[in-house]
């Protein structure tokens, strides 16, 4: 599917890459985790970890027992990042680490702190939080933000600080297997994450192949799919709803099958009736896109037809 450089271009194409390579530790919570490797200090990583509206950021070594230049921020919608803590070097060899306090103006309070948590004999940072915000109300919970060791990440390519105009990709390499025009746009989301004297390091947290590919995609305005899929055998299982006005999803088909044969859903419910076909093609040797072929008769909508619908890019 060929993307232009427009804004609805480039939300697709970041959505799908965020949604493909999420990091997903401790307690299962997705986080976008983006790590870059000091040019001067091998062992030297920033990491910038964003789940709901939180931002964490620091510099990490591993096995080194703490975070420096540490910062969590809050995003608030129109506004921006609000500072909610920062803190030069936080120990992480403090029995359940320490509470460092937030308190923005008489508004926003609460606490935050960090700690090695084992999760398959795998040791991961992990940051337990506490913060009561004004019409959100309490926001609390524990969530892996990084895996201490690094070692295991699966190098794609790195982006030489994107803002230059010396900018380029290791030589030999397509940014995370796109194609061209994609490339272009992750190369802009990239450039507001760079640091100077960094690289970025395009990471790929999917690689066990025993493990489930979980997807939650709203297409066309009205429909959402989501479910799983198997990385080995590309087979799926799910559902396919509606959105509708003052309402939730509304399911009107299960799904279930291989998308490498194709699984159409003959669909013939009360408020919609019609087929949709999920389909998964390879375009590079590593990845496979995820489409749907869709002639759907909707209430109040009336006749919705797609052919050849990129829903996603798959990380397999």
């Amino acid at each position: 599917m060929s993307l232009s450089l427009g804004a609805r271009s480039y939300i697709q194409t970041v959505s799908q890459w965020v949604d493909a390579h999420q990091w997903k530790g401790y307690g299962q919570q997705p986080t976008i985790l983006v790590i870059q490797a000091d040019t001067t200090q091998p062992e030297q990583y920033r990491v910038q970890s964003g789940f709901f509206d939180f931002e964490i950021s620091a510099s990490y070594t591993p096995g080194v027992d703490q975070l420096n230049d540490l910062t969590v921020s809050l995003n608030v919608p129109s506004f921006g990042p609000v500072l909610l803590t920062q803190q030069s070097t936080y120990s992480l060899s403090d029995s359940g680490g320490k509470n460092l306090t937030i308190s923005v103006g008489v508004n926003i309070t609460g606490n935050v702190s960090f700690k090695y948590v084992m999760n398959s004999d795998k040791k991961e940072v992990v940051s337990d939080y506490n913060v009561n915000i004004p019409y959100a109300g309490e926001l609390y919970n524990s969530i892996s933000i990084f895996p201490d060791d690094f070692q295991g990440i699966q190098l794609i390519t790195t982006v030489d600080n994107p803002q230059s105009s010396n900018a380029k990709r290791s030589e030999g390499t397509s940014l995370l297997n796109t194609r061209d025009d994609e490339s272009a746009l992750l190369d802009k989301f990239f450039s507001d994450f760079v640091t100077d004297g960094y690289k970025i390091l395009i990471t790929s947290w999917n690689s066990d192949i025993s493990k489930e590919y979980t997807f939650d995609v709203t297409f066309l305005g009205i429909f959402n799919v989501a479910g799983s899929i198997n990385p080995g055998s590309l087979t799926t299982s799910g559902s396919l709803s509606l959105k509708l006005p003052f309402a939730d999803n509304v399911r009107i088909s299960d799904l279930n099958g291989s998308l490498l044969d194709g699984v159409t859903l003959n669909i013939n419910t009360a408020i919609a009736s019609g087929k949709a076909t999920f389909t998964a093609e390879k375009y590079s040797s590593e990845q496979h896109d995820f489409y749907i072929d869709i002639d759907l008769n909707v209430n109040l909508e009336g006749m919705i037809s797609s052919s050849k619908l990129n829903l996603l890019t798959l990380p397999f």
